[in-house]
């Protein structure tokens, strides 16, 4: 094992600690030298700080993934960083383990043993059908993920082995053959069986992004890498829109074209920050996003697609090659709308993308020849805003209504043109704020009917004017509110009854903040008195902020 921090005095500590436990370990003081010393020791875990002067845990783990000999190693954080501000973050990166800091000496053992065995229950050996996989399809995939393993082949005239390391092919042999002959031999190979698995204990838990109804065809007259559809492939025209996130040229290139040929427009991005601008440029239906990414990752790119009320209604799928990410982002409280594994069968995925817009769908299906009943749905599957739109092309008339616990907003409609729209909930609201609270909407019931509401009228603006300017001053909120330091906020007003109902509402733990709150202690007293993290406290009063319970005087924030 590898222990990385740069104090000494807690090396030592954590070394005695592992060796009592029957660990071999070796310590580095200096993140700067972890890749050369994991690349002559090789451990089966690396233990790293997260906060070092030199270069912070994630540069650690950057440093080990770009080198090919180090890159399946593991790495667990030890850190005394509070967990649910870093979890998320680390789990998505693919660090396998978070500890805390003041750890247990005598449990630290046992609990790494167990993350090691964990580990090796995930080991996987994958098989495959060269009839449906092309070998230089799963070559590419090792390559990409820099993975360890050995990779048989059972053709029809032999048998064959190639060994990788770090995702480079270090032997090939086909028969008799042997080196690059061998190597392209194999790739040729159109028939036949193939297995993956792991090699001297590294995990082997490497994507296949293979479906059993998508394979590449080389046949003639078939340019090579050309996707082709079972027979029962169901295609139709402009199913939606989808956008796709990934570093990986051939991994865009595949879902590209099967997204394509199941009828759906795609755009593609490489990174993080241009899927940023792709999704402004497109507003697209969908998101599907590589977590690791360079110049915006896409827990990053999550978030901020969340804060922009332009797209934050596209549905976010993370696609991943840790087979967990899912459950460990629950733990913390973290939820999309799908994780999925980059082992998960394309036709699985396009399943998955389906039934996300299943919603939209019954609401075109609705609209069609005009509603003639009331249509219920939720506002967390459609989107109200895409609902808005999509009455406005429909030139609906009749009344939508939309409730949650904070909210009893309706809204007369005609000819797909708001008239009137009043909010009737915890703080009451009509004409241009009602819908400017409708569009800021995110969960609750959505209720079309084709009935008048009977409300009077109190917007005359056009539509597109009027969502676009709502939408603008959504995300501008939003921006004030993420970039507020709001610990040292002054100057605190309070609607007291929404507090009150507000506190019956959250988890138990936090209601010494929001008691705290009521008693008009200052954000900063709040951080002195209460025993949780300052972070989790500012998400908490971001969250009154956002639902209009407290305020503040800008003039005193220190951004």
């Amino acid at each position: 094992m590898l222990v990385v921090d740069d104090e000494t005095q807690i090396l030592m500590l954590v070394k005695h600690a592992l060796e009592r436990t029957g660990f071999s370990v070796v310590t580095v003081n200096d993140p700067l030298r972890v890749v050369e010393t994991a690349t002559k020791e090789m451990p089966r875990i690396i233990l790293s700080d997260l906060m070092m002067p030199r270069m912070d845990g994630y540069g650690v783990l950057k440093g080990l993934r770009e080198n090919p000999l180090t890159a399946a190693i593991p790495v667990a954080f030890l850190s005394a960083a509070p967990p649910q501000d870093n979890l998320p973050r680390a789990f998505a990166h693919g660090v396998v383990g978070y500890f805390e800091k003041p750890f247990h000496p005598a449990r630290l053992g046992g609990q790494l043993k167990d993350l090691l065995a964990d580990i090796g229950q995930r080991q996987n050996h994958l098989h495959g059908s060269l009839r449906r996989t092309s070998l230089e399809f799963v070559l590419a995939l090792m390559e990409r993920e820099r993975r360890s393993g050995l990779l048989e082949v059972k053709g029809s005239e032999g048998h064959g082995r190639v060994t990788f390391v770090g995702g480079k092919v270090s032997e090939a042999s086909y028969g008799s053959m042997r080196g690059d002959g061998a190597l392209t031999q194999l790739k040729a190979l159109s028939d036949g069986d193939f297995k993956l698995s792991g090699v001297d204990g590294i995990q082997a838990d490497i994507v296949e992004l293979v479906e059993e109804d998508i394979s590449i065809d080389t046949a003639d007259g078939v340019d090579d890498g050309v996707l082709t559809l079972a027979d029962d492939a169901i295609i139709s025209a402009d199913r939606g829109t989808v956008l796709i996130v990934d570093d990986e040229p051939d991994i865009l290139k595949l879902m590209d074209k099967a997204l394509h040929m199941n009828g759906y427009n795609v755009a593609i991005a490489a990174n993080g920050k241009d899927g940023l601008a792709r999704a402004a440029l497109v507003r697209p239906d969908i998101v599907i996003c590589d977590i690791m990414m360079p110049e915006m990752d896409g827990w990053q790119l999550y978030h901020r697609l969340r804060a922009d009320f332009r797209i934050n209604e596209a549905r976010f799928i993370f696609l991943s090659a840790y087979p967990d990410l899912e459950q460990k982002l629950r733990e913390v409280g973290v939820a999309a709308d799908g994780y999925v594994a980059k082992g998960t069968m394309l036709g699985q995925l396009i399943q998955r993308i389906e039934g996300l817009l299943k919603p939209r769908r019954d609401l075109d299906e609705a609209l069609k020849g005009g509603l003639t009943g009331v249509f219920s749905s939720r506002v967390e599957a459609i989107g109200i805003k895409h609902a808005l739109r999509t009455l406005h092309n429909a030139r609906f008339s009749g009344t939508l209504k939309v409730e949650n616990i904070w909210h009893k907003i309706t809204a007369e409609i005609a000819y797909g043109q708001p008239g009137g729209v009043e909010d009737h909930g915890m703080v009451e609201a009509s004409g241009r704020l009602a819908f400017e609270e409708l569009c800021a909407q995110t969960s609750g019931e959505l209720l079309l009917s084709p009935e008048a509401s009977g409300l009077k009228p109190n917007i005359d603006e056009k539509f597109e004017k009027l969502i676009a300017d709502a939408e603008r001053d959504l995300t501008e909120a939003e921006q004030r509110v993420v970039d507020t330091n709001l610990v040292s906020a002054e100057g605190i007003r309070l609607d007291t009854r929404v507090l009150d109902f507000y506190m019956q509402l959250v988890p138990q733990r936090l209601l010494p903040v929001l008691q705290a709150v009521r008693a008009g202690k200052t954000p900063r007293e709040i951080v002195a008195s209460v025993d949780l993290p300052p972070t989790e406290i500012e998400d908490v009063l971001r969250d009154l902020v956002r639902k209009k319970i407290m305020n503040f005087d800008l003039a005193t924030q220190t951004a």
